[in-house]
């Protein structure tokens, strides 16, 4: 069962990170999430009707949609922490990750023995929680969304303090120090005039 898991993904794990480049962060976590749960109820129908061929099948769909589901995490983690605590941000996301593995191997095998030594049932209870993630999924959408244009401002920022730099060395390169210092007091003082011209014409200015 871990090669069905596996060997698809030596390649399939390519197109998930292509698909989450082309369609965005949003719609592919849904779509990865929706194919780990048709994988699940593939793997726990196999339970009840003791086909191998089923339960293989249903792991590797399975395995797509975990794996890319894995893959939309580390974009998640570099998007929003891009600029620090990213290795913070993926140890929570580890921590998280082993206490989910922990609770399956408690709840696995008291579901077992709770319904009657059903193979099915822990299988299905897993397809409940992934079920259960999009209320979760439908929060990060919305964190994400409401970021978008926040992250796009700080890019736009930090893109014209670069090149303002770079204007800045080629301005400055022959000139003394004390005429450097001017310049930069200079450039200071009109930032600052330029920023209470801004708040003067802005509509709630009293």
């Amino acid at each position: 069962m871990q090669s069905a898991y596996s060997i698809p993904n030596i390649v399939l794990c390519i197109m998930s990170g292509l698909a989450i480049d082309r369609f965005g962060t949003s719609w592919s976590i849904v779509v990865f999430t929706i194919i780990s749960i048709v994988g699940l109820a593939l793997f726990a129908l196999s339970a009840h009707n003791s086909s191998l061929w089923l339960a293989i099948i249903g792991r590797g769909i399975y395995g797509i949609g975990a794996e890319g589901q894995f893959i939309w995490f580390n974009t998640i983690i570099s998007i929003w922490f891009y600029y620090g605590e990213i290795s913070f941000a993926c140890a929570m996301g580890g921590c998280i990750s082993r206490f989910g593995s922990v609770m399956a191997d408690i709840f696995g095998p008291l579901a077992y023995h709770k319904s009657g030594n059903s193979l099915a049932a822990p299988f299905w209870i897993g397809c409940a929680v992934n079920v259960f993630s999009f209320i979760f999924i439908a929060f990060v959408n919305w964190i994400d969304k409401q970021n978008a244009n926040r992250r796009k401002k700080f890019k736009y920022i930090r893109r014209q303090s670069t090149i303002r730099s770079k204007s800045f060395i080629r301005h400055t390169r022959d000139m003394t120090i004390e005429e450097r210092r001017a310049s930069v007091e200079q450039s200071l003082l009109s930032d600052y005039q330029g920023s209470d011209n801004r708040n003067c014409l802005s509509p709630g200015a009293k």
